[in-house]
């Protein structure tokens, strides 16, 4: 996962940079001070974080924020300021936090932690290696029990981590559906039901199993998904 940051000021951005490196070491810390350079980020990494400072030179960070929901609706944004008169703007845009400057490694940590449970209702986190991954629910096709290990498949790519697949599917709620004991499925990558097994959508994952079959135990329960009433 990304963290962005934007700030003209190279003081505060160092500051910012380091605290969140020192806090969060997994993610991915990258700081900007144009936001045309920003927005070219995003548009390659949409699965971020990002820090920016209401008060830029060439665009607000409320109407900069304002642009960036309009496209990426899931992203979390945290607005700073060290500018008493700017900061009763932050209600004028969608934002998950606001900082108020000289930042301090509490409200940093706090604003950080805000911004992963807010990703955790739209995204799935594990750790592998000591390293933490977090995908879009939209983009995992299916979850498979090896063993101990659970597997991961995207629409581009695997993953492996340690989990149980009960574990997964009781943090998941009601966005996958267990077709058996070791196949969690998203339905939105399910084409139809034939018989006792689902038919997968085609994704640009050449990994990925173009059918799973469905276990007796969950076949009733698969057929009263409402999304094939």
């Amino acid at each position: 996962m990304n963290v962005f940051i934007l700030d003209d000021n190279y003081d505060c951005m160092n500051l910012l940079n380091n605290e969140i490196k020192t806090l969060f070491p997994n993610f991915n810390v990258h700081s900007f001070t144009s936001y045309q350079d920003l927005l070219k980020e995003i548009s390659n990494n949409p699965n971020c974080i990002i820090f920016l400072d209401i008060v830029m030179p060439k665009i607000s960070g409320i109407s900069l924020t304002n642009l960036i929901h309009k496209n990426y609706e899931n992203i979390p944004v945290i607005l700073y300021s060290g500018a008493k008169r700017e900061m009763f703007d932050v209600y004028d845009c969608f934002h998950i936090y606001f900082i108020e400057k000289p930042f301090t490694k509490e409200k940093i940590e706090k604003a950080m932690e805000k911004a992963i449970s807010y990703l955790e209702k739209n995204y799935f986190s594990f750790s592998f290696a000591k390293m933490t991954t977090i995908l879009p629910i939209a983009s995992i096709c299916y979850f498979e029990s090896c063993g101990r290990a659970i597997k991961l498949v995207g629409n581009q790519k695997n993953y492996i981590f340690y989990k149980k697949l009960d574990d997964v599917e009781s943090k998941l709620e009601m966005n996958f559906l267990r077709v058996s004991k070791s196949f969690l499925v998203n339905p939105q990558f399910i084409k139809q039901i034939e018989k006792n097994k689902v038919l997968l959508k085609d994704v640009n994952n050449q990994n990925s199993l173009k059918e799973i079959t469905i276990s007796r135990k969950y076949l009733k329960k698969v057929l009263e998904c409402k999304i094939f009433s």
